[in-house]
């Protein structure tokens, strides 16, 4: 643009058209533009806007405001008397710039001007104005201009006469394809034959949102990370994003204090409400739409941000095909939603993707959805789901819980909520696991009180219990009422394999607490079942649970006695996993807990080999939580071999992996 204006300058005619969608910038752009300009007084500048009106709306409105603008400025009689030299018809329109008697004259002379003659006379008026000092002129929102304003656009666009004008006319191609508005036709036109220029505005990169959040607020590593977060809610979107920043600043979440702007809370935890005027700005725009259309966006927004043809398909009782030619309409005009490619389900049924641009347009659309239908559309959506994927609807277990949940399908929601506590535990992603678990134990409240209800309790408890250890530690109030609960529900149903890392959950939690009696008991009670039932999986954890009680309350021998055992029974292609259950690899711990035991033996030798060797068979599980267990003993281990660097390099590299993956240190 600003090479426009100096071309502008050079006598070279310039008509450029700015596009993009709402609150993309093009007023802004023009705005920036336009200041910098006056700040030189090298230019004349006029500004008229378009509106949204019924019908054909008044001819010529933004070219008219335009007008008035420029005769209000202090060179309003040199533009008057132009006016009324090359372009009377004009002035006509502007009869407060006239006596009674000059609007009297005008009218009887020149009161009957045709169309082309208007054309011709204002744009033969600002080629002479522009003689002495280059003309800006500025004509928003196109998408609502009279045809009037577009047949002069293009007639001054086509001349060849030399003029220092430059002409910056913004429109949202959205609105013009939607109210099918002549303005893209003709920009288009004017574009093929090199009369007129286009500069589409894209959304802004995570680059340009943190850019703007730097030179707004300051630079930190949390405005950083709030600068993602929004980028993500606003989609690029400036106008988005700066409403999103002022409601922060509003309810106190971001605010300035001494040494700069700091956030209430984490900024990946913050919820920005959208402000009302954005919220009916969009829902206007989805008003516009056909009813088809509408329906299709609201069962989409029931997906998420992200949804697939076949889907909604079901739910709308229409075909793929059908559904996917509305999409791809859509998509073509810019409106609501973009292609996002295409995916092949576990049943063969190819679908296309697509995806809302904006969250915040798929958080307006889905709350128009009144409360009954979103609950049926979420059952409809989880049953396609779960069709399409079959087999393997393990892999998806966190959405379709979200859409029974919210379908109301609490049986089914339950069902997947464990599946994705499981799947997040085997990702090491822990808090994740605790989300689904902790949801899935609240509404198991909602099911009949029966027998599968409590098996359904237990299997949650066991769970989630090895998750609390790694996080919260091993002596923390979670883990005891988790396996308090555990131990309850198992007494209730007889044997249940579970009872296992049960005892042994509330073992290590006795022990770190130093409640010898307890631990001594729960040992021996573990070690007599496995016992009886020669079951060598149980074994190797019995033994290791007695190795653990008696080393912690100083019966070294007893301890290296059952260590010893555990290693011996243990298998690694049968008790790979049991990590899952036990929160600790055994094959792993065992070595550690005996490399200490052998040095309070007074074993040097042996404990630095078997801990070496802890370490290796840790880095080759690639178990976080076994790692950094082995990782702390060895520091320990050093520590007291007076190995002060090899001490600090353990410890550090603990302290890291328990930070990174929200591990209790």
């Amino acid at each position: 643009m600003q090479q426009g204006f100096e071309r502008a300058c050079q006598g070279e005619r310039q008509v450029i058209f700015i596009t993009g969608e709402i609150g993309i910038g093009k007023s802004a752009l023009t705005d920036t533009l336009t200041t910098q300009i006056a700040a030189m007084e090298t230019a004349r500048i006029g500004r008229g806007q378009c509106v949204d009106q019924y019908g054909a709306g008044e001819a010529y409105l933004p070219v008219l405001e335009s007008l008035s603008q420029l005769c209000g400025s202090p060179e309003n009689d040199l533009l008057i008397r132009l006016l009324r030299q090359y372009a009377p018809s004009w002035l006509l329109h502007m009869p407060a710039l006239l006596s009674d008697t000059e609007y009297d004259t005008l009218q009887r002379r020149h009161g009957g001007a045709t169309r082309e003659r208007m054309l011709r006379e204002l744009t033969e008026a600002l080629e002479v104005l522009t003689v002495d000092k280059p003309l800006v002129l500025v004509l928003e929102d196109l998408h609502w201009s009279d045809v009037s304003t577009l047949d002069w656009l293009a007639y001054v666009a086509r001349r060849r006469a030399t003029a220092r004008l430059l002409i910056l006319g913004t429109y949202r191609p959205v609105d013009a394809i939607v109210r099918q508005h002549p303005v893209r036709a003709v920009t288009q036109e004017l574009q093929v034959h090199g009369h007129c220029m286009e500069l589409n505005l894209p959304y802004l990169s995570d680059s340009g949102v943190a850019a703007y959040v730097y030179q707004r607020f300051g630079e930190s590593a949390e405005l950083l990370a709030l600068a993602s977060v929004l980028n993500q809610r606003a989609g690029g979107n400036p106008l988005f994003l700066v409403n999103m920043l002022d409601a922060l600043v509003r309810q106190g979440m971001l605010r300035e204090a001494q040494h700069g702007w700091v956030l209430a809370e984490d900024p990946h935890g913050i919820h920005v409400q959208m402000p009302e005027s954005l919220r009916r700005l969009v829902e206007q725009y989805v008003d516009q739409l056909e009813t088809p259309e509408q329906t299709l966006l609201e069962i989409a927004s029931v997906m998420g941000r992200e949804f697939v043809t076949a889907a909604v398909a079901m739910s709308m009782g229409e075909t793929i095909e059908t559904v996917e030619t509305i999409c791809t309409a859509l998509a073509r005009r810019g409106q609501f939603i973009e292609s996002y490619g295409v995916t092949e389900w576990p049943n063969e049924t190819i679908v296309a993707r697509y995806r809302f641009i904006h969250d915040l347009y798929r958080e307006v659309v889905y709350q128009r959805i009144p409360a009954s239908q979103q609950a049926r559309w979420h059952r409809q959506l989880g049953l396609c789901l779960e069709n399409g994927y079959r087999t393997q609807v393990h892999t998806m277990a966190a959405e379709l819980a979200d859409h029974f949940m919210r379908g109301r399908e609490f049986s089914k929601a339950v069902q997947y909520l464990s599946l994705a506590g499981e799947n997040a535990l085997r990702r090491y992603a822990y808090q994740e696991a605790i989300a689904h678990l902790q949801r899935g134990l609240a509404l198991l409240t909602s099911l009949p009180a029966t027998l599968t209800r409590l098996q359904q309790e237990l299997i949650f408890q066991t769970t989630l219990g090895p998750v609390f250890i790694t996080v919260k530690g091993e002596a923390s109030s979670e883990v005891e009422q988790t396996y308090t609960r555990a131990r309850e529900l198992c007494r209730e149903l007889g044997g249940t394999p579970q009872r296992f890392p049960v005892l042994m959950g509330l073992l290590r939690c006795y022990v770190t607490r130093g409640n010898h009696g307890p631990a001594q008991q729960l040992a021996e009670e573990f070690l007599h079942q496995a016992q009886h039932s020669q079951d060598s999986a149980l074994l190797v954890e019995a033994h290791l649970a007695r190795g653990i009680a008696a080393f912690c309350f100083g019966d070294l021998l007893l301890a290296r006695e059952h260590l010893e055992q555990s290693l011996a029974f243990y298998d690694p292609c049968q008790h790979r996993d049991h990590w899952t259950h036990y929160a600790r690899d055994p094959n792993v711990v065992g070595h550690g807990l005996l490399a200490w035991t052998l040095w309070a033996l007074g074993y040097a030798d042996q404990a630095e080999a078997l801990m070496r060797q802890a370490l290796n068979l840790a880095e080759e599980l690639t178990h976080p939580a076994s790692l950094a267990f082995t990782r702390n003993l060895a520091a320990g281990l050093c520590q007291r071999r007076r190995e002060v660097q090899e001490t600090q390099a353990y410890a550090e590299s603990t302290l890291a992996l328990a930070s990174d993956l929200g591990l209790s240190p």
